[in-house]
């Protein structure tokens, strides 16, 4: 399955400045065996703030990729990474930087129901 998504936001802060968010997404999603899933996804974003002092934009990409194994009926294994790369814009008083995140993680999942009385 293949999903997407845009979001658009704007706020004010106490500080003066007027932040805005694009963020657009993108998701893949493959079911390879009964027990055994996997996704594939990625995001932009662009943070955007205004101020009477002057404007400071920042870019946030990501792309991650998830393989998930069903080992019983509620015991689940997962593993993924992700890679992120900030870019910061600069304005008047500071230069512009990047910053690269990399994540690798592993869970296991147990799902206990919870049974109550009506």
């Amino acid at each position: 399955s293949l999903s997407g998504g845009f979001s658009r936001n704007q706020s004010a802060s106490a500080f003066g400045y007027i932040s805005q968010v694009n963020a657009l997404s993108l998701a893949m999603n493959y079911l390879f065996t009964e027990k055994l899933t996997g996704s594939l996804g990625g995001s932009y974003s662009l943070s955007s703030q205004s101020s009477n002092t002057g404007q400071n934009q920042n870019n946030y990409y990501t792309v991650g990729t998830q393989l998930k194994y069903q080992i019983t009926e509620r015991l689940t294994a997962s593993q993924g990474y992700t890679f992120s790369f900030q870019s910061y814009g600069g304005n008047n008083l500071s230069p512009s930087s990047n910053a690269p995140v990399q994540v690798v993680w592993l869970m296991l999942n147990y799902s206990y129901p919870l049974h109550y009385q009506r």
